[in-house]
């Protein structure tokens, strides 16, 4: 139920998200075909008053067909680098070093990790077990083979704040907080708590992306 409950939250901000970015690059796809439509008009005008056209504009004027198909050519581009990117992110750590966009990835992974592993260690399964419950909830495949090759030393008989400890996937706080609940059985609290923790560092995460990208699309359209 938190794992459904914290997807349909990055669900949620990643609709707005692009709905944002959307309706950006359609504003202007819609400003650069009215361009070529009334560029030839515009010249005119201009050249019986004596004064020159913008650069952009004369060249929708000499090629309007070519101006017209590169809209939704920009739109078919942009779309097509979105999905690359999102391959690129979910098939490796590349993703997490993305500038903002990296720590969404990372927050989200941790925080599904951390429930999963929380629900089924509750429930009575061991760590290993719950470890590789939680490589089969994360996306990214890095993560997921970080997280089997944790499921493998813990069947080994290594204590799980130790094998998370020398992963620089995981961060250090989370090892040092399980190291604690080891020692008091409140390893599931301890890891509910940290889902509870990145989950919040996700909603902060989304709110930061959003404010880079909304003067980054007005930019955008303004040119």
């Amino acid at each position: 139920e938190a794992w459904h409950a914290l997807r349909a939250r990055v669900r949620r901000q990643a609709i707005r998200l692009a709905l944002t970015v959307g309706i950006a690059a359609f504003i202007c796809a819609a400003v650069l075909a009215l361009t070529a439509l009334i560029a030839p008009q515009l010249r005119q005008m201009m050249e019986g008053i004596d004064m020159s056209m913008p650069t952009v504009s004369i060249l929708a004027a000499q090629n309007p067909g070519w101006f017209l198909f590169s809209a939704p050519a920009v739109l078919i581009l942009a779309a097509f680098l979105y999905k690359a990117a999102r391959g690129a992110a979910m098939m490796s750590r590349v993703g997490y070093w993305i500038p903002v966009a990296g720590r969404v990835l990372k927050s989200r992974d941790i925080a599904t990790l951390c429930t999963v592993m929380a629900a089924k260690l509750d429930a009575g399964a061991t760590a290993a077990d719950a470890a590789e419950a939680a490589a089969f909830a994360v996306r990214n495949r890095y993560a997921r083979a970080v997280l089997n090759r944790c499921a493998a030393r813990l069947r080994d008989g290594v204590d799980l704040s130790t094998v998370l400890f020398y992963e620089r996937f995981f961060p250090r706080t989370l090892a040092w907080a399980l190291s604690l609940a080891e020692k008091r059985g409140g390893v599931p609290a301890a890891l509910h708590l940290f889902a509870r923790i990145y989950s919040a560092e996700l909603e902060r995460s989304f709110e930061i992306l959003m404010m880079v990208l909304a003067p980054l699309g007005v930019l955008f359209v303004g040119n």
